[in-house]
């Protein structure tokens, strides 16, 4: 999340009521239509989520982490920070499933069944980035934090085993 220097938010209940703002189209519509009291403003890119956000009239914004480190480093004028949502618990997404949009998520490529040499291929080029360091020393270098960035959710294996993956499926982790 984006948010002002000097404000912390950390669960979806401090989201409550406050002033809400992501790109139109983005998962955390749905997330922040759900949150009691919040109101939601939806913005064609991310631009007009931080200008409102360094105005004052946002006060979190939804976006790639990696857009907000970008941001702060290009715009110190907004006075903005990084801050990372505790994830909701899963009694809290059994109540209000649209709240699954604030747990984390892992970015898959789609590719077509057939191509299973090129899916080998880019699955060992990615197992060996997290493997040697390289997927982290990246993540550091636009200044994310490779513990939020690289560890998948606990349900990631399982929603993916044996459907696009093999049932012994493990996703990459800097936590091995």
């Amino acid at each position: 999340m984006a948010v002002r220097s000097g404000k912390t938010y950390k669960t979806v209940d401090d989201l409550k009521g406050l002033n809400l703002g992501t790109v139109e189209g983005y998962v955390w519509v749905k997330s922040i239509q759900a949150v009691p009291g919040a109101k939601l403003h939806a913005y064609p890119d991310a631009n007009g989520v931080f200008d409102d956000l360094g105005a004052g009239r946002v006060d979190v914004g939804f976006l790639d982490p990696l857009i907000i480190i970008a941001a702060q480093k290009e715009r110190p004028d907004l006075k903005i920070k990084t801050e990372y949502l505790t994830p909701p618990t899963a009694a809290e997404v059994k109540a209000e499933p649209a709240y699954a949009y604030f747990q984390p998520y892992q970015t898959g490529f789609y590719l077509p069944k057939q191509a299973t040499k090129l899916e080998k291929a880019i699955s060992a080029q990615i197992d060996a980035m997290y493997t040697n360091g390289e997927m982290a020393k990246l993540v550091e270098k636009y200044g994310g934090d490779p513990e939020q960035f690289l560890k998948p959710a606990a349900d990631v294996a399982t929603a993916r085993r044996g459907v696009d993956r093999p049932a012994d499926w493990t996703p990459p982790s800097v936590a091995k």
